[in-house]
């Protein structure tokens, strides 16, 4: 079966789909806009770039042409297409069928909030064969703009690679870590503000922030002001082959976004054995149990994330048993093998009508 994954090729996500597809055996390339194009990434699968011949969205109206043309050259038996108000869109122009259109997170739940976007949003869905979500909370938000069945695959998580390492741990400081990129809608700004409350009260605690972005030079002021150099960490961007080594030397994950598809950087953390600390927002709920792998507080204000933090800093033995509860939690639910399979299921149960 050849399957052309119709999603940005810079995104680590396109190519983990990509790359575990490939694994099981499927003949599998990727088909990007040109300015998504990763060399990189396509050193390792086989990857098409679109010309865009026009500036931002208007770029489409030519890609389309151009898509189809490729697509009688490659011949794949389905189409993959990656986030509905792009990708989705295109091939719903380009008419392709069969289609699979996955969506991401933001493009259900920030994208279609003016009356032209709900429409091209719904034509998206419309378009496609297959409607796919990472999480339920996805799910349900992309029912309020089709009838169709939608697909439940979660993103789930190599858990030979990402696995506890108790070596890794420091018999000193308590290492509180976030894996984002830079942004404000993944709470920074509040964090800092409730770990410079939490450094008044507790001496021997650390906060490492792994990711880079826009704000980058804002985190670091807010870090100065409150006089934390010493005990913030900006780590700069990371690998995914480098990370498991960094998150299995934390004592405590937190992830206070204010938006959130899926979380997969809370099922990573758990996975190597970390407790996370999770807003109560999107999909976040479904992947941690509450006081077995970690807590979800019910909002991201400074103060909740302050007494989240302490109820775990202060609380050894129930700490230590949420690292035991959320690597097998992981390994239990959220196999990445088995959520590669799952969507290969779909493939050739469409492939079989």
């Amino acid at each position: 079966m050849k399957i052309a994954l119709f999603a940005p090729s810079s995104s680590t996500h396109t190519q983990k789909w990509a790359l575990g597809l490939k694994r099981k055996g499927l003949e599998v390339c990727v088909i990007t806009f040109a300015n998504h194009y990763s060399k990189g990434h396509a050193e390792k699968i086989e990857t098409y770039a679109l010309p865009q011949y026009l500036p931002g969205k208007l770029s489409y109206l030519t890609t389309v042409f151009a898509l189809r043309s490729l697509l009688t050259q490659i011949k794949p038996d389905i189409v993959h297409a990656h986030y509905a108000s792009s990708y989705g869109f295109v091939a719903g122009l380009a008419r392709i069928h069969p289609l699979f259109l996955s969506v991401w997170g933001s493009d259900v739940f920030q994208f279609p909030k003016k009356a032209l976007n709900k429409r091209i949003l719904s034509f998206s869905l419309s378009s496609a064969d297959v409607l796919c979500s990472t999480s339920q909370a996805m799910l349900e938000e992309t029912k309020k703009y089709t009838d169709k069945e939608i697909e439940l695959v979660p993103f789930g998580v190599d858990t030979d690679h990402f696995k506890p390492n108790s070596m890794h741990k420091s018999s000193g400081e308590f290492h509180i870590g976030i894996a984002k990129s830079l942004k404000d809608i993944y709470g920074f700004p509040k964090l800092i503000e409730a770990f410079a409350k939490l450094v008044k009260e507790e001496d021997n605690v650390h906060l490492v922030l792994i990711g880079d972005g826009p704000e980058k030079e804002r985190y670091q002021k807010m870090v100065d002001d409150f006089g934390m150099h010493e005990m913030v960490t900006f780590v700069g961007f990371v690998p995914q082959d480098d990370l498991p080594q960094l998150l299995t030397q934390l004592d405590l994950f937190i992830l206070p976004s204010e938006s959130e598809s899926f979380g997969v950087s809370a099922l990573e953390a758990q996975a190597c054995g970390v407790p996370v600390i999770v807003n109560n927002v999107g999909g976040l709920p479904e992947v941690v149990k509450h006081g077995e792998t970690g807590i979800i507080i019910p909002n991201n204000d400074p103060e909740e994330i302050y007494k989240g933090i302490k109820t775990l800093l202060n609380d050894d033995y129930n700490r230590h048993q949420m690292e035991i509860n959320a690597a097998k939690f992981v390994r239990g639910n959220y196999q990445w093998d088995d959520c590669v399979q799952k969507m290969i299921d779909l493939y050739e149960k469409k492939m079989s009508k």
